[in-house]
């Protein structure tokens, strides 16, 4: 710490904080440190990836006021992969780099209610968020991705935080809530997470139901899902728009394996209830072979009942003799 803050000031998590910070990445093989960025009275909302993770780290353990310089991992500033606009090279085992952070920490407020902005201030904080978003849609750091589109949504979203005045630029937030519903759904869509997918793209359906982007997501989760019979409605609507950004090739292969898929189904679907209702009603030769069966049960049954009348007059004889053998 350069300059200590006001005693017991720390921000709290998803208050509003602003800082100052000058961004250096030092060399450790030859301690050399070259400035990569300088950024003045930077405002975002603490704990919610609105800014490098080092400060949104750091800030949570400055008072209001504090002067410090903070040294990080790169990872923790961006990421390993570096960033090639600013000459940061990716983590390796040829390189050994860190860096600085000049860091002033100047003030922090608790986080405005959503719904007492203005249409203006919902779109800038919506839309910086938005961007934080699709900087890191692009690194692929895609579970961060979605907790930014996330909070963007939040300063969209009329239902949750209507209008208080009677305000007919709405349909500016709408649009722009249906832009970053659509980024939701493709993130959900790469992460596997159809189901989750299938909620954003119904957002933007509720708003637009002819958006093209939202439709092909839709059939996409819906056929990864295998609800192939779902997935049919929207494929077809995507071949009925005249939309040029339409790829009516990957729309009519996917089409094909849902129609061919159904189709085995419920041919694999007859078979079965044909087999079903098969057994359960005797063919001719099953009847045959059941005539013939019973046919020589009844001999058996017959040829015995002889055997026993014979084995019985024997013994009623062999009861006679003994009686008069006795009695003579």
């Amino acid at each position: 710490t350069i300059n200590p803050g006001t005693p017991d000031t720390r921000p709290l998590r998803n208050t509003m904080a602003t800082v100052s910070y000058k961004l250096f990445l030092i060399d450790d093989s030859t301690s050399n440190s070259r400035l990569i960025e300088t950024i003045t009275n930077e405002s975002f909302f603490v704990s919610e990836n609105d800014i490098l993770p080092a400060i949104d780290i750091s800030i949570q353990l400055m008072d209001r006021g504090e002067h410090a310089f903070i040294y990080s991992d790169v990872r923790h500033c961006y990421g390993e992969i570096g960033y090639e606009e600013k000459q940061i090279p990716p983590i390796s085992s040829n390189n050994s780099y860190r860096m600085k952070i000049d860091l002033e920490f100047h003030d922090w407020k608790y986080a405005p209610d959503i719904q007492t902005l203005s249409i203006d201030e919902r779109l800038f904080w919506s839309d910086k968020k938005r961007q934080r978003g699709n900087f890191l849609y692009r690194r692929k750091d895609y579970s961060t991705v979605l907790q930014c589109y996330r909070n963007s949504l939040k300063f969209l979203d009329i239902e949750q935080y209507p209008l208080l005045e009677d305000d007919k630029q709405s349909s500016i937030l709408i649009d722009r809530y249906i832009q970053v519903q659509n980024n939701l759904a493709q993130v959900h869509l790469l992460n596997n997470q159809y189901e989750q997918c299938l909620d954003a793209v119904n957002q933007v359906l509720k708003h637009d139901s002819k958006n093209i982007k939202a439709l092909f997501r839709q059939a996409k989760a819906l056929f990864e899902l295998g609800n192939y019979d779902q997935a049919i409605s929207p494929l077809k609507l995507l071949l009925q728009s005249q939309n040029k950004d339409v790829e009516k090739d990957k729309v009519n292969e996917m089409l094909n394996i849902c129609e061919t898929k159904l189709a085995k189904y419920k041919k694999n679907e007859k078979e079965i209830y044909k087999r079903m209702f098969s057994s359960t009603t005797p063919t001719k030769t099953d009847q045959k072979i059941q005539t013939k069966t019973m046919q020589k049960v009844e001999n058996k049954n017959h040829s015995a009942w002889w055997t026993y009348v014979a084995m019985g007059s024997a013994a009623l004889a062999a009861v006679g003799l003994a009686a008069i053998i006795k009695y003579r």
